[in-house]
Formats: C-alpha cells, sequence, structure tokens
C-alpha cells in the first residue's frame, strides 16, 4: 500500500518512464528538504522487479538494519576487547535497539529506507576505516559512502564531519603521517564541499516546513524537544506522560555521555585509547546533531512531535555508543587502579563497623577485621550484615570493586530492559493500529472510481483526492497497483467463491429509519484469521428476472452461432492485447491517453440481475464477545460491524440486499450469508 509521501516521489518518475521523457533533473529533484538520488534509484529498480509492490522496498530497508547490525557487531569486537560472554551481552542489547519495533513508522513505510541510508553508510564507512585497507582506499571507499549518505537523505550530510575524525585518527599514528595524507584531507575538504554546493544549488523552502524563529525564540521548548528526541527510543512507552519521560532519559544519555567523554579527553594523550573510542563517540555525535537539527527546524511543530517514531532511528544510536563505551571506559579505569589503594577503600568501609585496620594490612587481616567488626553487632544488625560478610570472604579488595561495578551495571541493564519492554509493548499497539488504518485506504483505494469517499483518501492515502483518482488510474493502467482499481459496480468482478467449510460472516439485519437504514451483522477471513477489510453492500431488483432473461434470449436467437463466435474471439483477442501493453509499462504506452474501462459506461451496469455495489462500510468493526465464543477464537473479536446507510444510495423499488466480506490485498469479496428484502418508495 503506498502511503503518503510515496505518492509524491515515485508515480511520476513510472510515467516518464512510459513516455521515454526521464531525466537527471527528475532523479536528483529535491523532495521536502531531501535530494533521494540514491533511494530513486534503488526504488525504480525495484519497481521495475515487482511492478511496485513496496513490500520489497520494506525488505531493503531490513536488510540495511542487517548491514548496520554486522558493522555495529564489528566495531564492538575490534574496539571493545571484551570476553565472548561481555561482548554477546552487548551485541544482544544493540541489536534489541537496532531492530526496535519502536521504530513501526520506519520498518512498514517504503520511502523511509532513506531514513536508515545515513546510518548505513556511516558504520560502514567506520568499519572501513578499522579495516586493513590501504589509506588512499579507505578515503576513496568513505568519500563514496557520504555522496551515497548526502543524496539519500537530508541530515546525511553529517557523514562528512563524523566520520573525518575517525579516518583521522585511526590511520594516522603520529603528526607527520597526518602530514603525508594532507592531499588527501584537502581532497576530502573539497568533494564535501563540492557536494553542499551541489545539494543546495536551487534549493527550495518546503512550504510546509515550520519557521527556524520559535527555535531561537524560545530556547528552553528547544531543548525539551532535542532531549526528548534523544530519549524518545525508551520513553515513547510510558502511558502516563511519556514526552516527560522521554525528556527526563534523553537527560540521563546526555549525562551519561558527557561524563565518558570527558574522562576520555582527560586521558587525550593515550593515542590507543582514544583510537578505540574515536568510532563509537561519533556514532554518538550523529544522534546528537541529528537531535540539534531536528530540534531547530521541527520544534515549531510543537514537543509531541519529538516522540515520532520516524526519528527514533535516528536517536538510538546515542545509546548504543554508551553501552559500547562504557566497558572500554571501565577497563581503562580498572586498568588504573592501585591495589594498596583498593586496600585503603575497604579500610573505610570497615571502619564503618568500628575497626580502625592499616591500609597496608594482608588479605586475610582484612576479611578477619570485618568478620570481627560485624560479629560484635547487635544481633538484627548481624542478618543485615551476613551477606556483606560472605561477600567479602569470597574474594580480595579488588573482586569486591570489580563486583560493586557489575552489580551497578546489573542494575543498569535491568532498567534499560524494563524500558524496552514497554515500548516495545507501545509499539505493537501502534502498529496493529496501523495496520488497519493502511487497510482502511487500501479499500477506499481499490473503490475510488465506484464510491467516492474523500475523507478516507485524504486522511490514510494523501490529502489531494483529485490528485489521488488520477494518478491511480493512470498506474493501473501501468499494471502497477495491487490489486488492480475495481472497474465495475457490478460485484461479479471481484466475487470469489467461497470454501464450504468456513466461515466469512452473516448479513444480520437491516432496519429502515425514515430516509436511512440501519445494517449490522459480522464478516470474517479464514485465510487470513483477521475480520473483513470493508463490508460491500449489494442489492438485486427482484421481479426483473424473468423480463431479461427473455430479452436476452430473444437477442441471441437473432444471431447465428458463427457470428457469436467470432464476436467472442474477437473480445478476447482485444483483451490479450489490452492486457500486454498494461504489463509493458516500462514501455513507449502513454497513460495520459487512454480511455478508462469507467468512461465507457461499465459502471451502469445492464445486467439488472446481478447483484450492485452501491456502498462500501470501512472501520465498521465492533467487538462480538459472542463470535469468540461461538468460534473458540479470539479473532473474532472484531469482526462485528454496524452502521448507518442513506436511502438515497438505492433505487425505488422491492430490492433485495447483501453484505459481502472484502479482502484488500487479494481484492476478492465473499458474499456473506442472508439476505433482506426491502421495498423503498419514492425517491428517497
Amino acid at each position: 500500500m503506498p502511503y503518503w509521501d510515496q505518492w509524491n516521489l515515485m508515480p511520476q518518475l513510472f510515467i516518464k518512464i512510459s513516455q521515454n521523457s526521464l531525466s537527471w533533473q527528475d532523479l536528483i529533484a529535491q523532495h521536502n528538504e531531501s535530494r533521494k538520488l540514491f533511494p530513486r534509484l534503488i526504488f525504480l529498480g525495484l519497481a521495475y522487479l515487482t511492478n511496485w509492490d513496496v513490500r520489497y522496498e520494506m525488505l531493503v530497508i531490513f536488510m540495511l538494519a542487517c548491514l548496520v547490525s554486522v558493522n555495529i557487531y564489528r566495531l564492538n569486537r575490534l574496539t571493545v576487547n571484551a570476553n565472548l560472554l561481555t561482548t554477546s551481552v552487548i551485541a544482544l542489547l544493540a541489536n534489541l535497539l537496532i531492530f526496535s519495533p519502536i521504530q513501526y513508522d520506519n520498518w512498514f513505510w517504503g520511502i523511509q529506507l532513506v531514513v536508515m541510508m545515513p546510518i548505513a553508510c556511516i558504520t560502514t564507512a567506520i568499519s572501513v576505516i578499522y579495516s586493513y585497507f590501504n589509506t588512499r582506499y579507505k578515503f576513496l571507499i568513505c568519500m563514496m559512502l557520504c555522496i551515497i549518505s548526502t543524496f539519500s537523505y537530508s541530515n546525511g550530510m553529517i557523514a562528512w564531519v563524523i566520520v573525518l575524525p575517525v579516518l583521522t585518527l585511526v590511520t594516522a599514528k603520529s603528526t607527520s603521517d597526518l602530514l603525508k595524507q594532507k592531499w588527501l584531507f584537502l581532497s576530502w575538504i573539497a568533494v564535501s564541499i563540492s557536494n553542499i554546493i551541489i545539494y543546495f544549488y536551487d534549493y527550495q523552502k518546503p512550504k510546509l516546513s515550520p519557521s527556524l524563529i520559535p527555535a531561537f525564540r524560545h530556547p528552553e521548548q528547544t531543548l525539551h524537544f532535542f532531549l526528548a528526541f534523544l530519549g524518545s527510543p525508551l520513553g515513547s512507552g510510558f502511558e502516563i506522560s511519556p514526552l516527560t519521560s522521554s525528556i527526563f532519559i534523553g537527560g540521563v544519555e546526555i549525562g551519561i555521555f558527557s561524563c565518558l567523554f570527558i574522562y576520555l579527553l582527560k586521558h587525550i594523550k593515550n593515542l590507543h585509547l582514544f583510537q578505540r573510542t574515536i568510532g563509537w563517540i561519533m556514532i554518538a555525535f550523529y544522534s546528537i546533531i541529528s537531535a540539534l537539527i531536528t530540534a531547530v527546524g521541527r520544534v515549531g511543530f510543537g514537543l509531541e512531535s519529538a516522540l515520532s517514531s520516524k526519528y527514533t532511528t535516528f536517536s538510538l544510536y546515542l545509546i548504543i555508543a554508551i553501552i559500547h563505551l562504557l566497558p572500554i571506559v571501565f577497563s581503562h579505569i580498572s586498568s588504573q587502579i592501585n591495589p594498596r589503594k583498593s586496600q585503603v577503600w575497604l579500610h573505610k568501609i570497615t571502619e564503618k563497623f568500628r575497626y580502625k585496620a592499616s591500609p597496608f594490612m594482608d588479605k586475610k587481616a582484612v576479611v578477619n577485621g570485618a568478620s570481627l567488626a560485624i560479629s560484635n553487632r547487635p544481633r538484627e544488625e548481624k542478618k543485615f550484615f551476613d551477606p556483606i560478610l560472605l561477600f567479602i570472604r569470597r574474594g580480595n579488595s579488588k573482586f569486591l570493586i570489580l563486583n560493586s561495578k557489575f552489580l551497578k551495571v546489573a542494575i543498569a541493564i535491568t532498567g534499560a530492559m524494563i524500558l524496552h519492554y514497554q515500548s516495545f509493548t507501545y509499539s505493537v499497539k501502534e502498529i496493529k493500529s496501523s495496520y488497519q488504518l493502511r487497510m482502511e485506504g487500501k479499500t477506499c483505494l481499490s473503490f475510488i472510481n465506484i464510491i467516492e469517499n474523500k475523507s478516507c483518501v485524504e486522511e490514510n492515502i494523501l490529502a489531494s483526492y483529485d490528485y489521488v483518482k488520477d494518478l491511480v488510474n493512470k498506474l493501473n493502467y501501468l499494471g502497477m497497483l495491487k490489486p488492480n482499481l475495481v472497474t465495475s459496480n457490478n460485484i461479479k468482478a471481484i466475487a470469489n467463491k467461497k470454501q464450504k467449510d468456513k466461515n466469512y460472516g452473516s448479513l444480520d439485519g437491516i432496519i429502515p429509519l425514515n430516509s436511512w437504514y440501519f445494517v449490522n451483522g459480522w464478516a470474517f477471513l479464514p485465510d487470513r484469521n483477521e475480520p473483513a477489510d470493508a463490508i460491500i453492500l449489494t442489492y438485486k431488483k427482484e421481479g426483473r428476472r424473468k423480463k431479461e432473461e427473455g430479452i436476452r434470449n430473444k437477442r441471441m436467437g437473432t444471431q447465428t452461432p458463427t457470428n457469436e463466435e467470432g464476436r467472442r474471439n474477437k473480445e478476447e483477442g482485444g483483451k490479450k492485447k489490452e492486457e500486454g501493453i498494461r504489463k509493458k509499462w516500462m514501455g513507449t504506452q502513454t497513460p495520459t491517453n487512454y480511455k478508462h474501462p469507467v468512461d465507457d459506461g461499465v459502471l451502469n451496469s445492464k445486467e439488472k440481475d446481478d447483484w450492485i455495489i452501491f456502498d462500501v462500510l470501512m472501520s465498521a468493526q465492533t467487538p462480538r464477545e459472542n463470535l469468540v465464543q461461538l468460534f473458540n477464537n479470539p479473532a473474532y473479536l472484531n469482526a462485528g460491524w454496524e452502521q448507518t446507510i442513506s436511502g438515497k444510495l438505492l433505487p425505488k423499488g422491492k430490492l433485495k440486499i447483501a453484505a459481502w466480506a472484502f479482502d484488500a490485498k487479494s481484492g476478492k469479496a465473499y458474499k456473506l450469508d442472508t439476505n433482506h428484502q426491502i421495498i423503498k418508495n419514492g425517491s428517497i
């Protein structure tokens, strides 16, 4: 189901390809704030292979996430230098974030491939920098990745700033190395400036973008937006005040990163330590710089917009960087600890038990002293101190220090997992809600030539009904919509046979209410184990069947079998030719000069004996607990439906009413049990 910006980005390119008029300017043209050159090339390739099945765009998004995961794990192994258990725990936490469902808007919206491109390019570039490639090859590969990042999404330009420090510190072993590579750095600066000039050439500020003035007029709101942006991957799941929670979590993240960064700056002369950490520092700055840019550019939309699922793909990499920086810094701190200082630290603990010990006493004396101090305490206090004594007896002072750190880390990991679980459950609910809205949009799009439902199209597809209607008919002609649009109000065009052993639902009743009718029932799709995406209402005029059959038989009697057979063969040949033209969407056929079947009057069906579509009910699901008990299946809970329809949709006379369950994915309808008869008098 193409959604929102996808209708503005790609369909016009498909039409231009069919007209052989696609140009370089079309590929590099500005879309919102970005120049999506490389995503457009990917989308065009996928559209050519799949006839614009947007699920393959989602697959590419997942593949890019896998690439990021591999890059992060490789950097983990090269820089953290931990044992297998620690490496595995860090990799698990990182992947929980990389594949977090809190990014649901980006996972299930094909055009959001663009937000995954920059971080995929940046992590790949950093991974290449830590490899054994020649320095010149590293520069060349990183330049290409930064160009791809720049012309994929607006914040992709950050890659030039993020990658260069890593490239400098990791490849250069001394100041003399930097001087030898000055031409490489100068070429890097020249290429980056050239890219920025090309990017902003003829740049137009999008009309829907808010003004930058509020960001500077209300700096406190900009700060809150910045922190909420960074904390949203873990804070959005709170049911009560998710904005406040995200701001607090974002503040904690910035606080932890600032402490780590200051510590590393104090040890800047330790080249080996800085080479291990510079990659993670710049990945963290990718999230921080993205948050700053977005806060300045989007605070005009309100603070709540900072919690958008689309932004989490940028912000979560600060948390990932912190997860990897912590063990590196802790291991460095541990290596700097003096054993005598450790004993002094333990001495201060035992002093609290009224025992004075020498800072230079041996391990046995320390343990015995602590035991004596605890044994002299009252019985109630001894119960409290027993675990401490047992802990001291099991190791020396260094073991005690390391285990206290381990305890803090364990508490931090547990807290992060709890926050992640909350965001996970929240995201699953949002995914289900988005799925239902997409199916609703897909349904009203399928019937756009039959039923006019502007609100459905403008809320679930794109806020321009006439533009969408014109565009989808052109795309339908090119064979790029799945399923095809419904082009006849005769239900037989989409009717499908029901399987005898499966229940699809029933039309329970239709009650006249002056000029309105109240209809209700239930509808289910057994093959998908889901409630129907929509309910199609049809009517059939009673008392006309025999008359129509007589007219049809009389007409058939005036034609010879040979003439009739020739006419049928001619019609079949025309259909095959039309189908061939439609499939050849990349050819020279122009979609602007065709005559749609709707214009030929197919909608005004002459076969009055058939079921005629007069309304399509969407978002009419109501809970029916009796169905859950009847079929012993919780999926039937929302299979009920009820709605009031206007009598103006029906012709006058004696009518038979039937309902159908519609499957938006296949474009097929299944007749529900039980028909109802009504008699409509007058024009209302």
